[in-house]
């Protein structure tokens, strides 16, 4: 037998999800009325560092004048923030472990495009999922 757990969110707006594991450890993310969610796995630093790379196509997008006001502040401020956050993550590794994130895919109306379903984490050859 299948154990049901739903899924809240800290939006208030969010739709609820169902997270299903089945008597094989597969889990599966529904829609209260049955539909099934698409989950995309995301390494945690990806997931993060994502969002600076969408930050650094912003800034090589600045025209020449613009560039030179601000490009060489925010280039500056992506590489420290770059850098802080491999020295984060490198010390999370060496400490917790590999942390894998499962988000909302893409196209799962009616959810949030990214919203964290579930984390596990990885260290030296074991795996706990909560």
């Amino acid at each position: 037998m299948s154990k049901e757990e739903r899924l809240t969110s800290y939006l208030p707006n969010d739709h609820e999800i169902i997270k299903e594991t089945q008597e094989d450890g597969t889990i599966l993310f529904k829609h209260p009325v049955g539909g099934q969610v698409s989950i995309d796995d995301i390494d945690l630093y990806s997931a993060v560092y994502g969002w600076l790379s969408k930050f650094q196509t912003l800034v090589n997008m600045l025209d020449d004048g613009d560039y030179g006001k601000f490009g060489t502040l925010f280039e500056l401020i992506l590489q420290n923030a770059e850098s802080e956050l491999k020295e984060i993550f490198s010390f999370i590794r060496q400490t917790i472990g590999h942390i894998q994130i499962e988000t909302v895919a893409r196209d799962s109306f009616p959810y949030r495009t990214g919203r964290v379903v579930s984390l596990s984490v990885k260290k030296l050859g074991e795996e706990v999922t909560s």
